[in-house]
């Protein structure tokens, strides 16, 4: 919605810009694309889902009890911070 409203100024300006074909003219795509779209998006999630994920783990790793665990890691994956 914000988008809209910045590139119907940028219209206003200069009505001959096509700024959606400008900006997503980049050619990357099938596996490649893929690829590089998961490694950045690991990236960027690593500092929110792994602190959380290694108490987890830690917690599971501490009990040993397996079924506990698979429980706390489906609850984690249904209701996300």
């Amino acid at each position: 919605m914000i988008f809209d409203v910045i590139e119907r100024r940028i219209r206003a300006i200069n009505p001959n810009t096509r700024l959606s074909t400008r900006l997503f003219a980049t050619n990357v795509g099938g596996a490649a694309g893929g690829l590089m779209l998961g490694f950045s998006l690991g990236i960027v999630w690593t500092p929110c889902i792994g602190p959380i994920l290694a108490a987890i783990l830690t917690m599971v790793a501490v009990q040993g009890d397996i079924l506990y665990g698979g429980i706390l890691l489906v609850i984690y994956y249904l209701f996300p911070l």
